[in-house]
């Protein structure tokens, strides 16, 4: 429910929804087997590529925050913040900014 910025009724069963929770609890437990700030310290290891962030204002799970920070450090990246667009790149908006950025990178 914290994915999307608008309610949409989920058809998952029980088991389907522990299986995704155990997957995630794995995960974050693990801090997504990643060392902390390791990102941000070998980010200079693709600074020479292109790189298009899409993040949603409204994004609660990785807050737009982080990409901002990226994206100020990374001067090959463009960022864009879907006013209207939450954490799922399913949403309406966010998936057609996805879609309209293909052709930056290719």
């Amino acid at each position: 429910s914290c994915s999307t910025l608008r309610y949409e009724e989920r058809i998952n069963t029980g088991i389907a929804s522990l299986a995704i929770a155990k997957i995630e609890v794995h995960y974050f437990m693990k801090n997504c087997f990643l060392k902390k700030n390791f990102i941000l310290e070998n980010i200079e290891k693709i600074f020479h590529l292109p790189c298009v962030i899409i993040q949603g204002r409204h994004d609660v799970i990785c807050p737009p925050f982080n990409a901002i920070q990226i994206s100020n450090l990374w001067q090959k990246c463009e960022i864009n913040i879907v006013e209207d667009g939450g954490h799922s790149a399913f949403e309406k908006n966010m998936f057609q900014k996805i879609v309209d950025c293909m052709d930056i990178i290719y």
